[in-house]
C-alpha cells in the first residue's frame, strides 16, 4: 500500500539556492570597529598581566641577606626561640662539594661566622666544640636560616636549616644561596678549630691565601673552659 502510494507522488523538482541579502556596508563597518577596538584592549590588558606577573616575579627572586653578627647572637635567639629548625631537603650541586671550599665561599660573600672558635673566644657565645662553623642568617628580614658544617673539615655539603613552617619559602632560598656561593671563588684567608667527637682530635684547618689546610693540633687553651650548652640554638 505505502509503495503504491509513494509511486503516485510526483519527484520534487529542483529549485535553486536561495541567495543571503548582502550585508549592510555600514554595519560591516561597525562590526569591524569593535572587532579592533576589542582587539586593543584584549591585548593592553594581556600587556598589563604580563607585565604585573614579570615585577611579581622580578619582587620574588630578589632576596636580601643579613648575617647574624657574633655580638648579636642574643637577639636572634630571642626572635627565634621557638622555631623547631628542619633541614632544607631540595638537593643542589654545593651538597657534593667539600665543606672546607664552602667554608671559604661563605667567608668571600658573609665574612667571618657568626659562631667558630674565634666567636666563642671573644663573644662567649658557645655552641658545639663538634661544629667548625655556624653562620646564622636572615632573609627579607624574616627567614632565619643557619648554616654549618656536617663534619668539620673532612666532610662535603652544608647542613641548612630554616623554620619547617616556612619550607617552601626555604626551597627558594637555598637555590639563591646556591648560585651565590657558586659564583664567589675564595680569596680570603681564615682559621677555624674543630674537635673530632670520634677520634678525640682537635684540628686546625682554614685557608692561608693559596690553598686549604687541615692540621692536627693540640687542645687549644681556650677550649678547657669551653661551656658545650651556653647559647645552643640547634637541637
Amino acid at each position: 500500500m505505502l509503495d503504491a502510494a509513494s509511486a503516485e507522488v510526483p519527484p520534487a523538482e529542483p529549485r535553486p539556492l536561495a541567495l543571503f541579502p548582502t550585508a549592510d556596508p555600514v554595519l560591516l563597518r561597525l562590526d569591524a570597529r569593535d572587532a579592533r577596538r576589542r582587539f586593543v584592549a584584549d591585548s593592553l590588558a594581556g600587556l598589563h598581566a604580563d607585565s604585573v606577573a614579570a615585577a611579581q616575579a622580578a619582587a620574588d627572586s630578589v632576596l636580601a641577606w643579613e648575617k647574624v653578627q657574633p655580638g648579636s647572637q642574643d637577639g636572634f635567639i630571642a626572635d627565634h626561640r621557638e622555631v623547631f629548625w628542619r633541614v632544607v631537603p631540595a638537593f643542589s650541586p654545593i651538597d657534593t662539594m667539600r665543606t672546607l671550599e664552602l667554608r671559604g665561599r661563605l667567608t668571600q660573600r658573609f665574612g667571618t661566622p657568626t659562631r667558630n672558635a674565634a666567636a666563642a673566644r671573644q663573644e662567649r657565645y658557645a655552641g658545639s666544640e663538634h661544629v667548625q662553623f655556624e653562620y646564622w642568617l636572615v632573609v627579607n628580614d624574616t627567614l632565619p636560616l643557619l648554616v654549618m658544617d656536617t663534619h668539620g673539615p673532612f666532610g662535603r655539603g652544608l647542613l641548612i636549616a630554616g623554620d619547617e613552617h616556612q619550607m617552601d619559602a626555604l626551597l627558594r632560598v637555598k637555590a639563591d644561596l646556591t648560585h651565590r656561593l657558586l659564583t664567589a671563588p675564595p680569596t680570603v684567608e681564615f682559621v677555624d678549630y674543630y674537635h673530632d667527637a670520634d677520634s678525640g682530635r682537635w684540628f686546625k684547618t682554614g685557608y692561608d691565601g693559596t690553598a686549604f689546610f687541615t692540621d692536627p693540633v693540640r687542645r687549644p687553651r681556650w677550649a678547657r673552659n669551653f661551656v658545650g650548652e651556653k647559647w645552643l640554638i640547634h637541637r
